[in-house]
């Protein structure tokens, strides 16, 4: 009896050690809104509030522009964030998009990075007032990866970091998800 009640509790404890690894940990949870340290502490940064306004350096041809205003409108039907369009970029404005180079980037991304966010504005260690978004266009022939990156970029100004493990267009990489993930819209309707 005795060894019946000790066989039942070990048995127990190892069912709940095996549950144990199926459970997510610290070391597997992804950031969110910290400038991590290997992102240069530039890119996955809160931003400074809900409204995310956005413009372009410069005017974009159709085949660009017509992607980056409705990639914007995906950040504020999928969570509580909202977009403005700036016709001008301003000392206020959020994001200032570019394409193939951008201040930051005079020479041009390199070859094989499809964009890049990047906060040029920091209001404290992990929140970011304006930035740059610049997207390669040799790498982005099609409009799908074009929309996952903007996707994607846009994510890093709302505070995302990347990551395989939710889905999603925070995924690094050929991707034609355009979308956040439900984790990741949780993560940005909680901080705004």
């Amino acid at each position: 009896m005795k060894l019946n009640k000790f066989l039942s509790g070990s048995l127990f404890v190892i069912a709940l050690s095996a549950g144990a690894a199926l459970l997510p940990t610290a070391a597997s949870a992804d950031a969110f809104g910290t400038c991590p340290e290997n992102s240069g502490g530039n890119t996955g940064c809160r931003a400074d509030d809900a409204k995310m306004d956005y413009c372009t350096a410069y005017p974009w041809p159709s085949a660009w522009g017509n992607q980056f205003g409705p990639a914007m409108i995906n950040l504020s039907t999928q969570t509580d964030m909202y977009e403005e369009y700036a016709a001008n970029c301003q000392v206020h404005t959020d994001i200032g998009g570019y394409l193939s180079s951008s201040p930051e980037f005079p020479s041009g991304l390199a070859s094989d990075v499809r964009g890049v966010s990047i906060c040029t504005k920091k209001v404290s260690a992990s929140v970011c007032d304006q930035g740059s978004l610049v997207l390669n266009t040799n790498l982005l022939q099609d409009t799908a990866q074009r929309r996952k990156t903007l996707c994607h970029e846009i994510g890093h100004f709302a505070g995302l970091t990347h990551g395989s493990t939710y889905g999603g267009c925070m995924v690094s990489g050929t991707s034609t998800n355009n979308t956040y993930a439900s984790h990741h819209v949780a993560h940005i309707n909680a901080a705004y």
